[in-house]
C-alpha cells in the first residue's frame, strides 16, 4: 500500500505511459510515410525501428501495465473492485486487457488486432488520474462523461427537429417540380443538390448549423421557390442559434456542475485546497497584526484593526470584522492569558468561522441539556441536605418560649 500510494510511484507510471504514447505516434507515423511512399514509388524504405525491437519495447509496456493493475489489486484487495476508485480500476483493466489482446492477435495474424491499436492511445487518459496536477482536465474528463446521457437527448432533438424541417422543405421542393415551374438550370441542380433526399435535406440543415455550410447558400434556393419557405428557413435558424443551442448549453452546464459536485475525490481535494487557502490567508493576516513579531496576538493588537482601512477592507475580504475577531479571541483564551499564539489563533478561527449547522445547533441543546439536568441534580442535593441540617439543629438547639409580656410592643 505505501508503494501505490507513494507519489514517486505514480509519477513514474506516469511517465511510462507518456514514453508510451509517444512510442505509438513514432511508430504510427513511420509505418504511414513507408505505406506511402510504397504506394507512390513502389518501393517499401527500410524501417527507422526494427520489427523485433519495437515489438519487445510494446511488450515491456504491456508488461509494467499488467504489474501495475496485479500491484494495486494486492494492495486494495476487495475495495479494488467496489471502492470508490473501482471505475477507474476497470477502465485500467480494460485498457489494458486490450493490449494483451492486441498481442495476441497479432502473434495469430488476425486483422482484428488493428483495431486493438485505437484503444492505446486511450492510455493517455490514466495520466490525468495519476498525477495530482492533472486533477482539473479529470474534473473535465469526468463531467463530459457525466454528460453523455444528455448528448444523447440532444442528438434525438436535433435529429427530430432538423426532420421536421427537411420534410417541410422536400415537400415545397415537390410541389415545384409538379407545378412545371421549375426547369432545367442551376436552380434545379441546386434544389435537388441539398433536398433531393431526406438524408440530403438533412444534412443540408445541419451543416447550416454546424458550420459546414453557409446557410446563406443552402436558403436561396428555398428562398426561390417563394418568400413564405425563405422566412421558414430563417426561422429553423433563429430556432436553432438563439433557442435550442442556448437551452442546451445550459443544461449542459448543469450537468457537467453537478457530475463535478456528485464525485468525491474532487469535493475532498477542493476542500482540502479551500481551507488551506483560508489557513494561509489568516496566518498572513494576523501576521501583520503581530507588531512585536513574538508570534503572539494580544486584544490591543485586534483593535487596531478599525484605525486601518486597509486591514479592515483585507479582514472584510475573508468574511470577517473586528468584533468577531475579538469574540473568537475570548472564546479562544481560556486561561485569561491576554494572549494567544498566532498557530493557535488561526486553528480557532477556522473551528469557529462560518455558520452555525445544524449538528453545531443539536449539539448546544445537548450541552444545554445535560447541564440543566446536573443542575438540576445539584438544587435537589442542596435541598434535602439543608433539610437535613435545619431539622438537626432544630433538634440540638432548646427550644426558648417567650413571654409576651415581657415584650416591649410600646
Amino acid at each position: 500500500m505505501r508503494i501505490i500510494k507513494n507519489p514517486c510511484f505514480s509519477t513514474t507510471l506516469a511517465l511510462v505511459v507518456m514514453a508510451n504514447a509517444i512510442l505509438i505516434g513514432i511508430s504510427t507515423q513511420d509505418g504511414l510515410r513507408r505505406s506511402f511512399e510504397k504506394v507512390t514509388t513502389g518501393i517499401e524504405p527500410p524501417r527507422k525501428v526494427s520489427v523485433t525491437a519495437s515489438t519487445a519495447i510494446e511488450i515491456s509496456f504491456s508488461v509494467i501495465f499488467l504489474f501495475e493493475i496485479i500491484l494495486r489489486m494486492c494492495a486494495y484487495k476487495l475495495s479494488f473492485w467496489v471502492g470508490p476508485e473501482a471505475k477507474w480500476n476497470m477502465f485500467d483493466m480494460c485498457l489494458v486487457g486490450s493490449s494483451v489482446a492486441e498481442r495476441i492477435f497479432q502473434a495469430s495474424n488476425f486483422s482484428f488486432a488493428r483495431i486493438l491499436r485505437l484503444f492505446r492511445m486511450v492510455r493517455m487518459l490514466r495520466v490525468l488520474r495519476m498525477v495530482p496536477m492533472f486533477k482539473g482536465l479529470q474534473k473535465m474528463l469526468i463531467s463530459l462523461c457525466g454528460c453523455m446521457l444528455s448528448l444523447v437527448w440532444l442528438t434525438i432533438l436535433m435529429v427530430l427537429i432538423i426532420y421536421v424541417f427537411a420534410i417541410g422543405f422536400m415537400q415545397a421542393y415537390l410541389r415545384e417540380l409538379e407545378s412545371g415551374r421549375l426547369m432545367l438550370g442551376k436552380k434545379l441542380e441546386d434544389l435537388d443538390a441539398m433536398y433531393g433526399t431526406v438524408g440530403q435535406s438533412m444534412l443540408t440543415l445541419f451543416m447550416t448549423v454546424s458550420g459546414g455550410q453557409d446557410w446563406k447558400d443552402a436558403m436561396d434556393p428555398i428562398a426561390a421557390i417563394s418568400p413564405i419557405h425563405g422566412c421558414m428557413f430563417l426561422f429553423y435558424i433563429i430556432f436553432i442559434f438563439f433557442g435550442v443551442l442556448n437551452v442546451v448549453t445550459g443544461v449542459f452546464v448543469d450537468r457537467a456542475l453537478e457530475t463535478a459536485q456528485a464525485d468525491k475525490d474532487f469535493v475532498v481535494l477542493e476542500e482540502l485546497q479551500s481551507r488551506k487557502s483560508d489557513m494561509k490567508d489568516l496566518t498572513d493576516f494576523f501576521t501583520m497584526l503581530d507588531h512585536d513579531r513574538d508570534g503572539k496576538l494580544c486584544r490591543s493588537d485586534i483593535t487596531i484593526v478599525d484605525k486601518d482601512q486597509w486591514l479592515e477592507a483585507y479582514l472584510a475580504s475573508m468574511d470577517m470584522t473586528e468584533g468577531t475577531l475579538l469574540e473568537m479571541f475570548d472564546i479562544l483564551d481560556c486561561e485569561d492569558s491576554g494572549a494567544l499564539t498566532v498557530s493557535n489563533f488561526v486553528e480557532g478561527c477556522m473551528r469557529i468561522r462560518g455558520s452555525a449547522k445544524a449538528i453545531d445547533l443539536h449539539a448546544t441543546l445537548l450541552e444545554t441539556r445535560t447541564r440543566f439536568l446536573v443542575i438540576e441534580d445539584f438544587m435537589e442535593f442542596a435541598a434535602a441536605h439543608f433539610e437535613t441540617m435545619e431539622a438537626t439543629l432544630a433538634n440540638a438547639l432548646p427550644q426558648r418560649k417567650i413571654d409576651p409580656r415581657s415584650l416591649n410592643l410600646s
